[in-house]
C-alpha cells in the first residue's frame, strides 16, 4: 500500500521565490538543529538509507549541542516524495461591500515578490477599488494562500561550505550574483558561484549561522509541482 506523501511548509524569501518562479532554483539547504546533547557529527554511515551520519562526544551545535543520529526521516522539511507549501510575503484583498464599502471576504492575494501590483480585474471592479489587509510576512501565511508546492526528490547531509558549483547553481544563484564575484574581464569560474552562494547565506542566516561557522545543513532537491 503506497505511503501518502506528507505537507509541511516552508519559507522562503522574495528572491529565492523569483528564482523557483523562474526555474533557477531547485535545492534548498537549512541547518540542521540540535536534538540531544553531547554529540557532533563525526563520519558518514555506510548503511544505505539509514543514519546519514554517526555522531560522538564534542561540543559543536547550538550551546554546544547537536542530533544524535540523524537520518533522512529525521529531516523537518520531509523526504522524497514529500510536498511543500511556500510561504511568502503577501497580503489578501478584498471587494468593498457594494452598500457600506467596508471588505467583504478575500478575494485573492499580492505577493511581494512579484513587485508592484498589476491593475486586474474582479467581475466590473478594478483593482484600484479592493481593500488589502496589511502586508503579512510569510511565517503567517495561510495555507490556503500559498501558490507555490515543492515536491522532495532527494534529501543529503553535508557541511555547509562542501556545497558544489553545480548545487549553487541550484539554490538559484545568477550568472548576474556570481559575476560580482570575479575580476573584471575574467570568465565565472566555480569559486565564484560558491562565494555568491556564501553571500547570500551571510544575508539570510550570518547573525546565527554565518557562513565562515561551516554548520552541518539539510541540502534538500525538489521539483515544483504547483
Amino acid at each position: 500500500m503506497p505511503v501518502e506523501a506528507k505537507e509541511k511548509p516552508i519559507l522562503f524569501s522574495g528572491p529565492m521565490i523569483r528564482a523557483i518562479l523562474d526555474g533557477r532554483k531547485c535545492q534548498t539547504r537549512r541547518v540542521v538543529k540540535p536534538k540531544h546533547p553531547n554529540g557532533v557529527i563525526t563520519g558518514p554511515s555506510a548503511e544505505p538509507n539509514g543514519a546519514i551520519e554517526s555522531w560522538g562526544g564534542g561540543g559543536w551545535g547550538v550551546k554546544g549541542r547537536t542530533p544524535v543520529g540523524v537520518e533522512v526521516r529525521d529531516c523537518p522539511y520531509g523526504k522524497p516524495g514529500d510536498h511543500l507549501w511556500v510561504r511568502e510575503t503577501a497580503e489578501a484583498y478584498h471587494i468593498p461591500h457594494l452598500l457600506t464599502g467596508e471588505p467583504t471576504e478575500a478575494v485573492g492575494a499580492r505577493y511581494v515578490a512579484d513587485g508592484e501590483p498589476v491593475l486586474t480585474q474582479y467581475g466590473n471592479l478594478d483593482i484600484a477599488w479592493w481593500y488589502s489587509r496589511p502586508t503579512c510576512p510569510a511565517i503567517h501565511m495561510f495555507h490556503n494562500y500559498s501558490r507555490i508546492t515543492l515536491e522532495v526528490t532527494d534529501v543529503r547531509v553535508q557541511r555547509l561550505q562542501d556545497i558544489s558549483e553545480e548545487d549553487a547553481r541550484a539554490e538559484g544563484i545568477s550568472a548576474e550574483s556570481a559575476s560580482q564575484f570575479v575580476g573584471h574581464g575574467h570568465p565565472i569560474d566555480d569559486t565564484a558561484w560558491i562565494i555568491a552562494y556564501a553571500d547570500l547565506w551571510n544575508h539570510i542566516n550570518g547573525k546565527k549561522y554565518p557562513w565562515k561557522s561551516n554548520v552541518w545543513v539539510w541540502a534538500i532537491s525538489f521539483k515544483r509541482v504547483k
